[in-house]
């Protein structure tokens, strides 16, 4: 079962100090007291260390040179539009097709269309034994996997269909679309105005609902919530959107992220998802907060 959607919620940190222990002398005593250790006041705050767009880019190239891996990445704070990317608008090889699909079948079904078996197949092979559109969705959305993908491919009218309606979405380009294309589709389909209200809804609740966590979640404290979709089908490469609702920043109340990432030419998954938590925490670091 979905769990219902939710918009963050603002949270406020509060900080403490310890108590301080004072040595007192005893009247009539002759010897002189110790000296009272010193004593720290601890802070609890989850306030993250604020680093400037410049020093992000610095660390990511760093890291991309100490793992000899290539890194994309685009960023975007929902409550004021601002992006935060490294090598944002480059092209890559890699698409999200089966995101891309889920996208334009939420924006073109009607509910009971969604709640029927695609016409394409009575059965979608992983989806279930008695699969409806939306099972399909779901499916290829959380796990990529290809008989539920082409379900929706042919649901949409085909390959060539397909392609030039996702063209349109991610950008023409032979090399590939870009992270700010992946970002500005995520950002579009669930805070924008490509899908209608309630189909925002389900996207976000298929997001969150998938079966693994997305990559980038380890990369981030506590209290962000991370939903996402990840593609691998490439070895060495890996290409994630993630929603991150931020409850707390340095505001106390923060509008969701859009984060679009790109890892090529890591040496197994684990680097690819290493990678990934480096940026998202790097991420969290570097966007200012706005409400």
């Amino acid at each position: 079962m979905l769990r219902p959607f939710r918009r963050p919620t603002a949270r406020s940190i509060t900080s403490s100090a310890v108590l301080v222990t004072m040595s007192v002398s005893l009247a009539g005593c002759s010897a002189s007291p110790e000296p009272a250790a010193p004593h720290e006041t601890v802070i609890a705050s989850r306030a993250p260390e604020a680093i400037t767009a410049a020093e992000f880019s610095d660390r990511l190239s760093a890291y991309e040179q100490e793992h000899d891996l290539d890194v994309r990445v685009d960023a975007i704070d929902t409550g004021d539009g601002h992006h935060l990317g490294f090598r944002a608008t480059e092209a890559v090889p890699l698409d999200l097709r089966a995101f891309t699909a889920g996208v334009l079948v939420l924006a073109d079904a009607s509910d009971d269309q969604l709640a029927a078996p695609p016409a394409s197949s009575r059965t979608t092979a992983g989806t279930g034994g008695s699969a409806t559109l939306l099972d399909a969705v779901s499916a290829a959305v959380q796990t990529s996997a290809p008989e539920a993908q082409q379900t929706l491919v042919t649901w949409l009218g085909g390959d060539d269909a397909f392609r030039r309606r996702a063209d349109v979405l991610l950008g023409q380009h032979p090399a590939g679309p870009s992270a700010r294309r992946f970002a500005t589709l995520l950002d579009d389909a669930v805070y924008g105005e490509t899908l209608a209200p309630d189909r925002r809804g389900t996207l976000r609740n298929i997001l969150l609902n998938g079966v693994g966590s997305p990559a980038t979640a380890a990369g981030t404290d506590a209290p962000w919530e991370v939903a996402g979709v990840s593609d691998r089908s490439r070895a060495g490469s890996l290409v994630e959107v993630s929603t991150l609702e931020v409850p707390y920043r340095a505001s106390g109340n923060a509008a969701p992220v859009v984060l679009a990432l790109v890892i090529t030419g890591a040496a197994d998954p684990e680097a690819a998802d290493r990678a990934a938590q480096e940026v998202s925490s790097l991420v969290t670091h570097a966007l200012p907060p706005s409400r």
